[in-house]
Formats: structure tokens, sequence, C-alpha cells
């Protein structure tokens, strides 16, 4: 424990820009809520609609478009599936490892 933390005193949260009277953390910090949402919820969903998957199966698809592409981030993969035309007769995943064999 930190000598800090047991000082009272007026602070100014460097999230929100509150000013909060207690130790070293502005408990009930509205950006906290916030921060623990997905950043990506909305686009997962467009993914999902676009290729008739349900969200867990369209998280799963990112991830593994990402290990596919070899793609730097979660954002890279699904602005690809955003982009990507669906195939009703083949899946986009499945497609893409018949191109890209793992092996």
């Amino acid at each position: 424990m930190c000598w800090r933390d047991d000082i009272v005193t007026e602070r100014y949260c460097s999230d929100c820009g509150q000013e909060y009277y207690g130790d070293l953390g502005h408990r009930g910090c509205p950006t906290l809520a916030r921060k623990t949402e997905d950043p990506f919820s909305e686009e997962i969903t467009a993914v999902a609609t676009r290729h008739g998957w349900d969200v867990e199966t369209t998280k799963d698809k990112i991830k593994r478009t990402q290990e596919i592409l070899a793609l730097q981030s979660s954002q890279e993969a699904i602005d690809f599936l955003l982009e990507a035309i669906p195939n009703t007769k083949q899946d986009i995943i499945t497609k893409l490892e018949e191109d890209n064999p793992p092996f």
C-alpha cells in the first residue's frame, strides 16, 4: 500500500474531470461503466446481420479471420468482414481456410 492511499483530499478525475474527495481512485466514475462495454459491439452486430450469424459466432469468426489473414487488430478483421460479400453457398471463413491452409 502506498502511503498516499490513506490521504483524503480534493482531487479531479482524469477520466471524467469531476471533482471528488477521497483516496487515489474516483469510485463510481461514469466513464468506468463505458469502458466495460465492448467497443466493437455495434460493428459486431453489423457483421452478424450482414452474414446471418449470431453474435457469439460472429466474435469467433472475427477472431479466426484475424488469425487467417494475419491482421494486426480486430478492427481490421471487422472491416474485412463488413466489406466481404456474403456467399450463401459457402461460409467466408471456410473459403479463407481453403485459400490459406494453416499448414
